[in-house]
């Protein structure tokens, strides 16, 4: 009787034990992918971040560009005037 008895309290004990698992398991995978929607998330994050940069990096080449053109323009219109200026005095 002690036998059975022992037998029966260790076989529901192992079937709490394997819900108790079974559970935790569940949980585990329900974390698991809940964190592989935010690291997908936050891989999209990234990358429109580095899209950003990587645009605001063409405008300031593009603005950089304008600059160096607008120097050539004024260099070239100083050495007219220079020039105008010269001719006026003689």
């Amino acid at each position: 009787m002690k036998a059975a008895r022992a037998l029966a309290l260790t076989l529901l004990l192992g079937v709490g034990s394997a819900q108790d698992t079974s559970t935790r398991l569940d949980q585990l995978q329900q974390q698991l992918q809940e964190q592989r929607q935010l690291s997908a998330q936050k891989a999209r994050e990234l990358a429109a971040a580095r899209a950003r940069i990587q645009n605001l990096t063409a405008q300031q080449r593009q603005t950089l560009a304008q600059l160096d053109d607008l120097a050539r323009r004024t260099a070239t219109l100083e050495n007219e005037l220079a020039t105008v200026t010269a001719r006026v005095a003689l």
